[in-house]
């Protein structure tokens, strides 16, 4: 127990301080492009010179960017919150199970959003274009599709701990 104790408090040192990094960085990233510099929107290659480019799609565009970051954050919370749960001594309980459930449907959503995003982000840069927007675009990274997949695979975890607990309480119970 006193290693789970020490590990969990070594991972929550550098989660912690992380989730304010990862959250900060992404969602800076998202605003300077959304609403920073204009000349970024032509150079970036999807709006054509001279586009109008609305104070609506640059809202569009930094929602679009900014959910897969929230969704990420609410994962790193929970996950913060089992650790300290884990220094406590609740290990083999429903919430941690829970929890895990819950990280990895955060996980599952940041990254099906972000895949989203990628998708959406040239229609949304070339709305107001001249010769019109451009279409959707298929978008995928093998990095975001083993997230999904690490994503299913805690919240299988969660699953077959809650089933696990289930099962001992329903054993204990009976004897």
């Amino acid at each position: 127990m006193k290693s789970i104790k020490r590990l969990s408090t070594i991972v929550l040192s550098v989660m912690a301080p992380f989730v304010l990094f990862y959250s900060f960085k992404g969602l800076f990233w998202a605003y300077d492009n959304s609403f920073g510099d204009a000349s970024w929107w032509v150079t970036g290659g999807w709006a054509a010179e001279g586009a109008n480019i609305t104070t609506a799609m640059k809202a569009a565009y930094f929602t679009a960017w900014s959910l897969p970051v929230f969704a990420g954050v609410a994962g790193f919370l929970v996950a913060i919150r089992i650790l300290w749960g884990l220094r406590q001594g609740r290990v083999f309980e429903i919430t941690v199970a829970n929890g895990l459930r819950l990280i990895g449907i955060a996980v599952f959503l940041s990254s099906a959003l972000h895949m989203g995003a990628a998708c959406v982000s040239p229609m949304i840069q070339s709305w107001n274009n001249p010769g019109g927007a451009e279409p959707l675009r298929f978008w995928y990274s093998h990095a975001y599709i083993g997230l999904l997949f690490c994503g299913f695979g805690f919240w299988m975890m969660g699953q077959v701990m809650t089933l696990a607990i289930t099962a001992v309480r329903e054993n204990e119970e009976f004897v």
